[in-house]
């Protein structure tokens, strides 16, 4: 530590037992710049060094620390006296910032308040409408409509709420016409069912040395089917199986209108051919819709058994002779009943045997149809018949109609099934 003004003596202070002062020289002479502290006997003092590169020297200069941080002390005496007026100031500042903000907190929340319920009141107003709608619609009020105007997703969820308001109207408004249309439907088939089994026969004669059974299944539609036993002679009997064509409650009328006439016109005339041609005049005269009947009528006479037979259209019965296994068809030249006014018709007669079996059937025998659509089919009633003619009358009705619907499977039918099984003793 020297002055400007005092003389100074050289010294090896890379020799100093002074630490401080050894570093602060090896940086001199290292040729770096920097300040560095150094402690003496009579206080610290700062040593700012720098080298003079155009003589290769180092130039320190050396500070007591007290002289350097003199006025930070002196200002920072000064700092904390206003400190202590500004922490005042602050303090009273701060008092007052608290009184406004919250005051402005208190105007806020009012502001806030007025406002949620101005904005509940509008997102509420439509829901309340919308609720009023609902309970309205659940009371059966299908004419209510919901009045939502604000101009947004609440206007379009009202209009879209008096779209399906006004759709479920003519949804069960359909639903009532289609539900009535139904039970009008069921309640026709139910007519109809009633009228065709009122005209059907209770049971089937027991004739001397034969075993007659017929049976009649209706579809899902019911048709104009229908089979007769009618008494013609002391041991003659007359066989009709018949088809009208249509279904429901016009075939219902028109098969027991056509069962009426046969019937009448079969106990006045002996022949086949006589009465079936009497009874299909009589039919065209009193049907008045383009209607007709498909017929096979035979007349039975269990003495001589015979067989003697027209048939009108109809499908030909099976015939399957005793100890044969060949079917035969039972065909006979003419057209359906109600088409024309005079038909004409081939009489056939065949001689029966002990163990022959006879199979008369409508369509809804061999035209059922399975999954596939594929039908029941002439050759597989056939079979059916040959591999079931050691049972009676009734098995063998059993046995076809069991067959027919196991091969129908779930598939409806809208054909009746109707059958009509002799057996010679």
């Amino acid at each position: 530590d020297m002055r400007w003004d005092e003389s100074f003596v050289t010294e090896n202070l890379l020799a100093s037992s002074n630490p401080d002062l050894v570093a602060v020289a090896r940086e001199m002479v290292a040729g770096r710049e920097g300040v560095g502290r150094v402690s003496f006997e009579d206080g610290d003092r700062f040593i700012a060094y720098a080298p003079v590169k155009s003589v290769n020297w180092s130039v320190g200069v050396v500070i007591p620390v007290d002289e350097v941080i003199a006025p930070a002390l002196a200002t920072r005496e000064s700092i904390l006296d206003a400190s202590a007026d500004t922490a005042i100031h602050i303090t009273r500042q701060q008092e007052t910032m608290r009184t406004i903000f919250i005051g402005a907190f208190v105007i806020l929340l009012a502001a806030v308040i007025v406002l949620t319920l101005i904005f509940s009141g509008f997102l509420t107003r439509p829901l309340e409408e919308l609720k009023r709608g609902s309970e309205a619609i659940g009371q059966g009020d299908l004419d209510y409509a919901v009045e939502v105007h604000t101009g947004d997703e609440f206007e379009d969820l009202g209009r879209s709420f008096n779209r399906m308001a006004a759709d479920l109207k003519e949804h069960i408004r359909t639903l009532r016409i289609t539900t009535a249309e139904r039970e009008r439907i069921q309640k026709e088939l139910e007519i109809a069912r009633g009228i065709q089994q009122s005209f059907l026969p209770d049971a089937a004669p027991r004739i001397p040395g034969m075993d007659l059974e017929g049976a009649n299944l209706p579809a899902a539609e019911v048709g104009g089917d229908f089979y007769d036993f009618i008494p013609v002679g002391e041991a003659s009997w007359g066989l009709v199986i018949a088809d009208v064509s249509g279904k429901g409650v016009p075939a219902a009328l028109f098969m027991a209108l056509s069962r009426t006439l046969i019937r009448a016109s079969a106990t006045r005339n002996p022949d086949p051919v006589t009465s079936i041609r009497e009874a299909n005049r009589s039919i065209c005269l009193d049907a008045s819709t383009s209607m007709f009947v498909t017929l096979f009528y035979a007349i039975l006479d269990s003495r001589k058994k015979t067989l003697t037979f027209v048939n009108a259209g109809h499908n030909p019965p099976l015939l399957l002779g005793s100890g044969s296994e060949r079917v035969t068809l039972l065909k006979a030249r003419g057209i359906a009943l109600g088409v024309i006014d005079e038909v004409d018709l081939e009489s056939v007669e065949v001689q029966l045997s002990p163990g022959d079996v006879l199979v008369l059937y409508t369509d809804g025998v061999t035209e059922a149809t399975d999954d596939q659509d594929q039908e029941y089919g002439l050759d597989r009633l056939s079979a059916l018949v040959s591999a079931s003619r050691d049972l009676p009358a009734t098995g063998i009705i059993d046995a076809i109609v069991r067959d027919v619907t196991a091969f129908a499977g779930t598939r409806p039918q809208f054909d009746d099934i109707t059958l009509m099984v002799l057996k010679v003793k």
